[in-house]
């Protein structure tokens, strides 16, 4: 029979070997080539690399050159008037046909279509990644329903 303090001791060692495995776990560096986001809360980020793999991301060790967001030049306001921009994209997701990205700036109210492709686009890359698990759904809203961008 097991004395309480035994039984104690057991789940104490269960629970660190636990701990210890889910730190154990692979974390990876990742570049967010085909999509990026800060979610809620937003100490985390979801991201899609070049194999559309997706990860879940610590968000303060994400970056590109110091900063949370990418400058994608060309980008056209959509449903805005003609004309393209400079945009700082705090958020980021190829369109579906791939010849294309969506771009957020960061105060997130103005969707742009931005002329890129996953081999020339401007990426965040996170360095604590783990690989997301189960399905995975479009990461954004709206991203399939924008079509091809003629230029």
């Amino acid at each position: 029979m097991f004395s309480y303090q035994s039984i104690v001791a057991l789940s104490i060692a269960t629970c660190v070997s636990q701990f210890t495995f889910t730190l154990s776990q692979q974390l990876t560096t990742v570049q967010c080539i085909k999509q990026f986001g800060i979610t809620t809360p937003t100490s985390e980020a979801t991201c899609s690399d070049k194999d559309d793999k997706q990860w879940n991301c610590t968000a303060a060790k994400c970056e590109k050159d110091g900063n949370l967001w990418v400058s994608m030049s060309g980008c056209i306001l959509i449903g805005g008037p003609p004309g393209t921009s400079t945009q700082q994209c705090s958020r980021y997701a190829l369109v579906p046909r791939g010849d294309n990205y969506q771009c957020w700036n960061s105060e997130g109210t103005n969707r742009y279509l931005c002329p890129y492709t996953p081999f020339d686009v401007p990426y965040i890359t996170c360095t604590e990644c783990a690989e997301q698990k189960g399905p995975a759904g479009p990461a954004f809203g709206g991203v399939g329903s924008i079509g091809r961008r003629s230029l």
